[in-house]
C-alpha cells in the first residue's frame, strides 16, 4: 500500500496546482476584461463630449464646460498686458499650466450673467 501513496500524492498535489493556476487565470482575465470595459466606457464618454466630473479644468475643458472654442476661453483666461495680468475668469497657475476651478467658474457665471467675449 505505501508504494501507491507517492504516486497518488503527487498526482493530488498536480491536479491542486493546475487547478489554482487555472481559477487564478481566469479571475485575471475576467479583471482584464473589466479594466479594458471600464476604460472604453470613459473613452466613449469623453469622445461623446460630456464633461467628465473635475474640479481643475483646462482651457479646453473650459471651452467645452462653456460651449464656446479654445480662442474664446482663452480670451476669458489670464492676458497678460503693461500693467500685469488680466483675467475675466478666475483661474489657478500650478507651474506652467493654467487651471480654471468649476465651482469659481459656476460662481462667476451666475454672478456675470451674460458674458460678451472680446
Amino acid at each position: 500500500m505505501k508504494h501507491y501513496l507517492t504516486p497518488i500524492s503527487i498526482l493530488v498535489l498536480a491536479i491542486s496546482i493546475y487547478a489554482g493556476c487555472w481559477m487564478l487565470a481566469k479571475e485575471w482575465k475576467e479583471d482584464h476584461f473589466i479594466k479594458q470595459d471600464a476604460a472604453a466606457s470613459i473613452r466613449s464618454t469623453i469622445d461623446r463630449g460630456v464633461q467628465k466630473p473635475t474640479l481643475l479644468m483646462t482651457a479646453d475643458d473650459l471651452a467645452v464646460y462653456l460651449g464656446i472654442n479654445s480662442e474664446e476661453a482663452l480670451q476669458l483666461g489670464p492676458i497678460p498686458n503693461p500693467t500685469g495680468v488680466t483675467s475675466e475668469l478666475p483661474y489657478i497657475q500650478i507651474g506652467n499650466q493654467i487651471y480654471f476651478s468649476k465651482l469659481a467658474v459656476d460662481e462667476w457665471l451666475a454672478q456675470k450673467g451674460t458674458v460678451i467675449v472680446p
